[in-house]
């Protein structure tokens, strides 16, 4: 296939069947549209696009703009991010819009960006293209199914690396408007998924655990049970849900800095 037909296939889907998400609806504001982008941005980092919708627009109506949301405590951070899973990322997303309104500009760099917590490469990318409608090349679970769907020499010897599948995006990326052509990618992936098409041939495929008894579900409890009480002793936490793990489920929520340890007291950390 040429890069002509990939993007015009790929375009093509896109204009019969975009989706309409919130994060899209950006702001003519540099600074309102950089902070849409990145929340939007991290939240999807690990959750499902139904559950991120239904979030995003709550946090949206308690938190409208970057001011709004650092004048806001870690605690009802972590309040509003309950049913996105991975509570780390609160920590993180609180962490960077409080640097990110102190700094005197914004990112506009992968370089840039990394440097905040919980920011990789790829969401660096993300960020960047939505925000600034740049052609910046970037992988995620979407663009991989996409180019595995249409590319299958990819794989062709053996598990494909996402090295190789950058430089395909980067060969084939759609430069007069990058912004739509993910758009574009990140829709036309998700149809392929829907009909079956699997990344097996993806060294970053990863079959997600199961959620139900594990002990992220543990830790999520407990953060869930600090939220309600505020403050309590350890004992409190280990009679409550007398598990053999909470121990070290405590232990990783201090380590993230999710939960706060005085020695005596646990409470949701500042």
């Amino acid at each position: 296939m040429s890069v002509a037909d990939f993007q015009k296939t790929v375009l093509d889907y896109y204009q019969q069947n975009a989706r309409d998400l919130p994060w899209r609806n950006l702001s003519d504001n540099l600074e309102q549209r950089f902070y849409e982008v990145f929340v939007s941005e991290v939240m999807l980092q690990q959750t499902q696009v139904p559950r991120v919708i239904i979030k995003y627009e709550e946090w949206m109506n308690a938190f409208p703009t970057l001011s709004s949301a650092v004048s806001a405590s870690y605690g009802d951070m972590l309040t509003f991010w309950q049913g996105l899973g991975y509570n780390r990322r609160a920590r993180y997303m609180h962490d960077a819009l409080t640097t990110l309104h102190k700094s005197a500009t914004l990112p506009s760099s992968v370089e840039d960006l990394v440097k905040y917590p919980g920011i990789g490469t790829n969401t660096a990318g993300a960020i960047l293209t939505y925000c600034y409608n740049v052609p910046v090349a970037y992988v995620e679970t979407n663009i991989r199914t996409v180019y595995l769907y249409h590319f299958p020499e990819l794989s062709e010897g053996g598990a494909v690396d996402d090295s190789a599948i950058l430089q395909a995006v980067k060969d084939t990326l759609f430069t007069q408007d990058p912004r739509t052509w993910y758009w574009a990618l990140m829709d036309y992936g998700s149809y392929l998924k829907a009909q079956g098409f699997k990344n097996h041939s993806s060294k970053q495929y990863k079959k997600q655990s199961r959620f139900e008894g594990s002990s992220r579900q543990l830790r999520a409890n407990i953060v869930k049970e600090l939220l309600i009480v505020e403050s309590c002793s350890e004992e409190y936490v280990i009679q409550k849900f007398n598990d053999v793990r909470v121990t070290a489920a405590l232990q990783s929520l201090y380590k993230d800095k999710t939960l706060h340890f005085d020695g005596h007291i646990i409470s949701v950390s500042q």
